[in-house]
């Protein structure tokens, strides 16, 4: 095996490539392989050539949106995740539910089953044991939030020392 197909692959996906640029190249320092590319479409094509151990991808990216590129890339990868870091410049709370549309996404194909932190982790991140599990209580919260003003907020149940389930009304 060449010392090129070892080495971790991390996919960066960025409309402005030079500010990255040093995060690339930190990186390229320290051992890892790196790709960085401009749109989405492109990223898609990398990843479905050679799929990378992590992708950095831009929120605001053209051609493919991130969440578009995340939920492709999470669909076609099930058995073999991928893991994602999102950059973005916003902070609107409207963006911030996009982003966990997959967190509900999620618990809503599984009406009534109970999932346990690191089981909604596992599913919805794609991660280890990486990100400390109370994470999913925030989003779960954030959720809450913007499901109770149309009345929706008693959906998420809480599984009392276990998880959360998607209750249908």
């Amino acid at each position: 095996m060449l010392a090129a197909e070892r080495q971790k692959h991390i996919l960066i996906v960025d409309r402005d490539i030079a500010m990255v640029e040093p995060l690339r190249e930190q990186l390229r320092r320290t051992g890892f392989m790196v790709l960085a590319i401009t749109d989405g479409a492109a990223a898609a094509d990398a990843i479905a050539q050679r799929p990378p151990q992590l992708i950095v991808v831009d929120w605001n990216m053209p051609g493919l949106a991130a969440l578009e590129l995340i939920e492709q890339v999470r669909m076609a990868r099930r058995l073999h995740p991928i893991r994602f870091i999102i950059l973005s410049e916003l902070t609107a709370e409207q963006d911030v539910v996009a982003g966990l549309n997959i967190l509900l996404e999620f618990l809503m194909s599984h009406p009534g089953r109970t999932f346990n932190r690191a089981q909604l982790l596992a599913q919805v991140w794609a991660v280890d044991n990486d990100i400390d599990e109370r994470t999913v209580d925030v989003n779960v919260q954030r959720l809450r939030k913007i499901l109770a003003k149309p009345g929706f907020g008693a959906c998420i149940q809480t599984a009392r020392g276990f998880g959360y389930r998607f209750i249908e009304r």
